[in-house]
């Protein structure tokens, strides 16, 4: 997910301007959320370092942000840049990842054991019937069935909301303030966006 700062160039004489003078160089402030976090960026002119806050002069471009958040965990965001900004970078929640990869295997494992446990009645009933025996024939319990779809739901729940964590917090959160805007109190605040990932609202939500 890109985050992009955009202005709308007025003119096509100062755009043809821009081109031929190369990128503008515009004033970028870049803060982190977490404190005790490092921010750098690479981007046309190579790795600019910055540090828990910076203030820049940086062409406009495409860019790489990466945050390593207090723990020494690092997560990356890409940035198109082509105006001033005040930029919040937030880490991604390593804990937050982790635990989703988990229930995602155990996600994973659950349904595979409801499956195969789904199928082993099936078979268990097909035999009972076409054998004349009646149902103590059966070599597995009534209730293997109940079992077979609780343990298959329970999986695809479990894996569906691993894979959504671990999609939230694989990267990087960037947002925008006004130029010039005071830092905002770390207090494990996390950009998140407010419409999808679309849209340039943002929201910030976190524990005081």
């Amino acid at each position: 997910m890109a985050v992009a700062v955009v202005v709308a160039a007025i003119g096509t004489g100062a755009r043809a301007h821009a081109q031929a003078a190369g990128p503008t160089v515009v004033p970028v402030e870049i803060s982190a959320t977490q404190q005790g976090a490092s921010i750098q960026l690479r981007g046309p002119t190579g790795e600019i370092p910055c540090g828990e806050r910076c203030a820049l002069q940086l062409p406009q471009g495409q860019y790489r942000v990466f945050v390593s958040d207090r723990d020494g965990y690092t997560s990356a965001q890409r940035l198109t840049l082509v105006m001033p900004a005040n930029l919040i970078v937030s880490p991604a929640n390593h804990g937050d990842k982790v635990l989703g990869i988990g229930l995602f295997v155990g996600g994973i494992v659950a349904t595979a054991a409801g499956v195969v446990m789904l199928y082993l009645a099936m078979l268990d009933s097909a035999f009972s019937g076409f054998s004349d025996c009646n149902s103590s024939c059966s070599g597995l319990p009534s209730w293997s069935w109940y079992a077979g779809g609780i343990s298959l739901a329970a999986g695809l729940a479990l894996g569906t909301t691993g894979l959504l964590m671990w999609r939230t917090n694989v990267h990087a959160a960037i947002g925008t303030r006004p130029l010039g805007a005071p830092p905002l109190p770390r207090a494990g605040l996390r950009v998140t966006p407010t419409a999808g990932r679309q849209w340039a609202g943002l929201g910030l939500t976190g524990r005081f």
